[in-house]
């Protein structure tokens, strides 16, 4: 599927939980396979009037509090018995799909993150401050973005969902998964001969730094010179 519709059944709000851990289950696993997700809280005919609007809030409220990695999911009240809401579910579907399927232009998202900064200083760990030099959108159907930063850790999770929820924002992304690999511009030292443990970080940092560390060792294991390698971010 491209786009993951969680039906939920909406008249049994007053005898436990929703969502329950089952569909919460589901929700969480969609997002993580990068799926487009729509809560469908079904049957909402059968509850009576008097309580649609408390129960409506609990509903998003529960929700959203429970699945805070995708902001901006949609959640529909609908009744497939008498159609209420079900064309409007659908229209929600197929504008999660073109947002699913877009792209943004490279300079576009370079100028965001470089105001981004300005506003939300990168954190700053034993004295180095871990920030992205250079962004670029790799692939679609989720949106992925690589950001080639100073070094390969330090970024705090609570930052980088920030980035996110802000790049959903700005770019028109609401309620689509977006994935963001980190990759260092640091290269190992052509000069050095590495351990197994060093060779194996190096290895972690991303392709350029595996294919670098790959022409460190000659057939006898003698470290050999190579030219450094740089990602397109030192270029820009």
């Amino acid at each position: 599927a491209h786009v993951v519709v969680i039906v939920v059944d909406g008249s049994r709000a007053e005898r436990s939980h929703v969502p329950n851990k089952a569909e919460l289950k589901l929700l969480r696993m969609a997002s993580e396979m990068g799926k487009c997700v729509v809560v469908a809280i079904n049957k909402w005919d059968l509850v009576e009037e008097r309580h649609k609007e408390k129960l409506r809030q609990l509903y998003v409220t529960s929700t959203v509090n429970k699945s805070a990695q995708v902001k901006g999911m949609p959640i529909m009240f609908i009744s497939a018995k008498t159609g209420f809401n079900v064309m409007m579910m659908m229209t929600r579907v197929q504008a999660l799909f073109r947002r699913w399927n877009g792209r943004v232009a490279t300079a576009d998202i370079n100028d965001w993150m470089r105001k981004f900064q300005e506003h939300y200083p990168p954190p700053w760990k034993d004295g180095v401050k871990f920030y992205p030099k250079y962004v670029t959108q790799v692939r679609s159907r989720p949106p992925t973005f690589v950001f080639w930063a100073n070094t390969h850790g330090g970024f705090p999770p609570n930052y980088l969902q920030q980035m996110r929820n802000l790049i959903r924002e700005e770019f028109g992304m609401e309620g689509t998964p977006i994935r963001m690999l980190i990759r260092s511009t640091l290269m190992p030292d052509p000069k050095k001969k590495l351990g197994k443990q060093e060779v194996l970080k190096w290895k972690r940092m991303g392709p350029r730094q595996a294919e670098a560390v790959k022409h460190l060792k000659g057939e006898k294991g003698k470290a050999v010179k190579v030219k450094r390698m740089a990602p397109e971010a030192r270029s820009r």
